[in-house]
């Protein structure tokens, strides 16, 4: 993280969110892009979702709101036990960015991740989180420029996925999830937007 370097301002680092129903690869998909070197993949966290109640109309970013803001984000169980990230750390990367707005701070959360492969300068953010094919036009009116990756993967594979990895036995709820999920998507495509 010390080493962070960016192509572009961290306004302009374009974001792409990956889409889908859980079990359906995108976790494999977020490994192999964080393998390049121009690629910030990390992690599945929910923290976007988190903390938007509460920050995404905030315009005034000083030190004391960055001051909550991380502290709110540390109260974010999935964020501060699957990332690991000192909070030392994380202080001293915001400190080298000018806080805008709600998707600057969010960008510096997602450079904070320690990826095991070697990094360049960045030039493309990527979230993964199935939960956010509920919450595209959340996703969209925070990061209008954001592109959306949408992961299918045959329903029959991802109904024994889940019953295999979470002992479900209900194939028809199993089934209904997958349609919802990837309705969901489809309602919201555009042709700029997704890559299917």
């Amino acid at each position: 993280m010390k080493d962070v370097k960016l192509k572009h301002n961290l306004s302009d680092i374009p974001i792409a969110f990956i889409v889908t129903r859980g079990r359906s690869g995108s976790t494999l998909l977020q490994s192999t892009l964080d393998a390049h070197p121009n690629i910030c993949a990390p992690n599945e966290a929910d923290f976007v979702l988190y903390l938007k109640s509460k920050y995404a109309k905030s315009r005034l970013w000083n030190a004391s709101l960055i001051t909550k803001f991380i502290n709110d984000l540390y109260s974010n169980r999935r964020y501060r036990l699957f990332w690991k990230v000192k909070k030392s750390d994380l202080i001293e990367l915001f400190s080298r960015f000018t806080i805008n707005n709600f998707p600057d701070a969010c960008k510096v959360v997602y450079l904070s991740s320690k990826s095991p492969f070697h990094k360049d300068e960045i030039s493309l953010i990527v979230d993964k989180n199935p939960v956010h094919a509920h919450y595209i036009p959340l996703l969209k009116e925070f990061f209008p420029e954001a592109k959306f990756i949408h992961l299918v993967r045959d329903p029959r594979a991802v109904a024994n996925s889940v019953r295999n990895s979470f002992n479900r036995k209900n194939i028809h709820r199993i089934a209904k999830s997958w349609v919802r999920a990837n309705y969901k998507i489809e309602t919201e495509k555009t042709t700029e937007k997704f890559i299917t």
